[in-house]
């Protein structure tokens, strides 16, 4: 039986990828919360072990006898210290390619984030081929563009990698993207510019576990492509918002406000987030998401590695939808 190693394992995709492979894989989940890793491992072909990415001979312990790698583990905030990103993406990563080098892993399968394309300018249909910005608008898109320079080179030394580039993940689990966005409704508002027509990409999780599997059966002449991953619907914002209050069954607040305040409003909480070392409601980053247009094209993963998303935005909302109500409930 293949033995996987997932990185990042009681994060948000993390628990998805080990629940896959826990089907037919024994699995070593490595991660920080214990409490998500005994649910975890209450699966026999789980073993959760508890560790940092930054510390290697955790690492190199916690890899032995595995086959593939899937490094899922981040610090993927849009507010924080940059040595903290430092640590969590560029050291963290390194260490795993190091282990992988020595203990000739047949996969390493690093996900990434196509936020290194961003530049605070529209951009739709984005190829892998899109010229990176001379700077990367935060500590997290920086670290993650040298995390992948770190499995580029470790390609080099013989690293059998393919590095993902999800955009904007949402489903069961998800603790960032969807409960903000209901908290805001919830709390305020939510702000909608260009009258809620900037459109965008999402990806259902479980399409990012099927491109995981995807990668981990490619053609070795692959080794050391990026691939872009979404749900492959492109929509408005407030579609894909409409969509997903209604099959909560929750009314919208929306407010249209113009770029520039939405913007300078932004500013402001950035610069309450540096003087007092808290993270803002809301950021200059999270603004400029919501005024310019982002969507990747996905042909490169269809034609090279076979990726098809599995499930329609629909169905990604419902799924969650229900996980959702299910979780209510138990509270």
């Amino acid at each position: 039986m293949k033995k996987v190693f997932v990185s990042g394992a009681t994060g948000f995709l993390g628990r998805h990828v080990v629940n896959y492979y826990a089907k037919t894989c024994n699995v070593i989940g490595y991660g920080r919360n214990s409490q998500i890793g005994n649910e975890l491992s209450a699966n026999p072909n789980v073993m959760f072990k508890q560790g940092r990415l930054e510390n290697k001979e955790e690492v190199t312990q916690a890899v032995q006898g595995c086959d593939t790698i899937i490094h899922c583990g981040a610090l993927s905030s849009p507010f924080g210290k940059e040595i903290e990103f430092i640590h969590a993406n560029e050291v963290g990563t390194s260490n795993l390619v190091e282990t992988a080098l020595q203990q000739n892993i047949e996969r390493f399968i690093h996900i990434s984030t196509p936020s290194l394309y961003f530049n605070r300018n529209s951009k739709v249909n984005v190829t892998e081929k899109e010229p990176l910005p001379p700077e990367f608008p935060s500590y997290y898109t920086k670290t993650k563009w040298k995390a992948e320079m770190i499995v580029q080179e470790g390609v080099k030394r013989g690293l059998p990698a393919v590095i993902l580039r999800p955009r904007a993940l949402f489903g069961e689990y998800d603790q960032t993207l969807v409960p903000r966005l209901l908290r805001a409704n919830e709390k305020l508002f939510i702000p909608l510019v260009d009258h809620g027509t900037i459109l965008t990409d999402v990806t259902y999780v479980k399409n990012v576990v099927h491109a995981i599997e995807c990668s981990r059966t490619a053609d070795e002449k692959y080794n050391g492509e990026v691939y872009n991953i979404t749900n492959d619907e492109p929509k408005t914002i407030k579609e894909i918002l409409d969509l997903l209050f209604e099959k909560i069954a929750i009314s919208t607040h929306y407010k249209r406000i113009p770029k520039w305040l939405l913007t300078g409003l932004a500013r402001v909480c950035d610069a309450y987030g540096h003087l007092t070392n808290i993270e803002p409601p809301f950021t200059s980053y999270t603004a400029s998401l919501l005024c310019h247009h982002q969507t990747l094209n996905i042909e490169k993963a269809k034609k090279e590695i076979g990726y098809c998303p599995l499930y329609t935005l629909t169905e990604g909302i419902e799924h969650y939808v229900a996980w959702r109500k299910h979780q209510v409930r138990i509270i």
